[in-house]
């Protein structure tokens, strides 16, 4: 995944060699299938170049962003939460341009996944940025945001709803978060509570109309009895 390896020779080289060594480390503990996937990335992928921060050959191909998110929902809950929260970071100090189209491919490959592999990835993101500080997490949400609104609308919304009904899952403080964090999405169907309607006049009461109808004729009545008796009083003087 040509973005993947990008991030990474950005990275101080210790850093990304400690991100390196996570993978060895817990690619013992995937499903088999995963683990062949990760291997055979860790064959590609230029370590030595990495640890003098050089940049990679161009022949060499990466890990596509596709084998990344499927071994990322096959990893222990601690092992993938890790791993997805140094690439949220990643994600929150790119440029807009650079970290819209990273979160986008990211967004596509999660979306091929079947539906328990997406909602393990989506709630463990939901989880992380609930814990991010709150500029952090304002910037992620908003360009995410921005990804989905070029989506179909029954994807977007089939999304929206997954994360609405992992919100109640999540502990206490997160679930406080993450539900105020919705509530500051500039879409009202985004945040889960549908198309704002359209603001009607208030309907009166049942009787009212009738009510005021009787009202104006009896005071029309009395206006008409009053010249009368005025009427009446100036000729009788």
């Amino acid at each position: 995944m040509q973005t993947h390896m990008g991030l990474l020779q950005k990275m101080p080289p210790e850093r990304a060699m400690m991100e390196m060594k996570t993978i060895q480390a817990i690619t013992p503990e995937l499903k088999p299938e995963h683990q062949r996937q990760v291997m055979e990335m860790m064959k590609m992928m230029p370590m030595p170049a990495m640890a003098e921060a050089k940049p990679a050959p161009a022949a060499v191909p990466a890990m596509r962003m596709e084998d990344m998110v499927l071994a990322l929902a096959g990893m222990p809950d601690t092992q993938r939460k890790t791993m997805m929260g140094e690439r949220l970071k990643m994600f929150a100090e790119m440029p807009n341009a650079e970290r819209r189209r990273a979160m986008e491919q990211m967004s596509d490959a999660v979306g091929k996944l079947n539906e328990s592999r997406r909602r393990i990835l989506i709630k463990t993101r939901t989880e992380l940025l609930a814990e991010f500080p709150e500029a952090q997490r304002k910037t992620l949400m908003m360009t995410h945001m921005d990804v989905m609104k070029l989506k179909p609308q029954s994807q977007m919304m089939a999304e929206m709803q997954l994360v609405q009904s992992i919100i109640p899952e999540l502990p206490p403080r997160q679930r406080v978060v993450m539900e105020e964090a919705m509530k500051m999405m500039p879409m009202p169907a985004m945040a889960g509570m549908g198309p704002t309607p359209t603001r009607r006049a208030p309907t009166p009461a049942p009787g009212t109309e009738t009510n005021l109808t009787w009202l104006w004729w009896l005071i029309g009545i009395a206006a008409v009895v009053a010249v009368v008796v005025v009427v009446v009083i100036l000729a009788a003087t």
